[in-house]
């Protein structure tokens, strides 16, 4: 099973090659519940939380991916980079 940095790794890659999209992944290790990777592709933002298939998600991050969705931006925990894709509707 892949790790949570080796996944991250994936799909911060393959998003620095869309276009029209920033990103950034977060490395803060002290700022408990920040989503791992944060952007904006076309002019929405996005946070996304990666865990490992079997991974489950904090109080602290369930709440904030939810008040960045309550804010219009996407958020969401992905385990894969189909799982990014999708979520950020990227073909």
């Amino acid at each position: 099973m892949p790790t949570e940095n080796k996944i991250q790794r994936q799909i911060v890659k393959y998003l620095k090659k869309q276009p029209d999209c920033w990103v950034y992944p977060t490395c803060d290790r002290f700022t408990v519940g920040v989503p791992d990777i944060l952007g904006c592709l076309k002019g929405r933002f996005f946070a996304l939380e990666v865990k490992q298939p079997t991974g489950r998600l904090s109080k602290i991050q369930t709440y904030n991916l939810a008040r960045i969705r309550m804010a219009g931006g996407i958020a969401g925990r992905v385990d894969s980079l189909k799982d990014t894709k999708a979520l950020l509707d990227i073909e």
